[in-house]
């Protein structure tokens, strides 16, 4: 055991994934930094961006995991759109 009990398979594993980016890949949605795309979509809203700007952290972070984590740029695309929708209607994102 190394570094406080930690295994040498777990520091490779850190290692690794620091190398491919993917250890921090998340630090924006955890800081709660809205994307330019939904702010720019939200900001043609203002019933969306208000109601948006009014939910808790954990349904934010809920609603950037789920934009951040689009294979696609259209995929991405429809999430941002239906985060709109669902604002302007007063209602959060199933799950969150």
């Amino acid at each position: 055991m190394e570094e406080g009990g930690m295994q040498t398979a777990g520091l490779q594993a850190i290692a690794r994934a620091k190398a491919e980016g993917l250890w921090d890949f998340m630090e924006d949605v955890d800081n709660l930094v809205i994307p330019e795309d939904l702010a720019q979509a939200l900001a043609g809203n203002q019933e969306a961006r208000l109601f948006f700007e009014g939910i808790n952290a954990s349904s934010k972070r809920f609603v950037l995991r789920w934009i951040k984590l689009a294979k696609t740029a259209e995929t991405r695309q429809s999430r941002i759109e239906k985060i709109v929708a669902l604002s302007a209607e007063g209602k959060k994102l199933p799950g969150s």
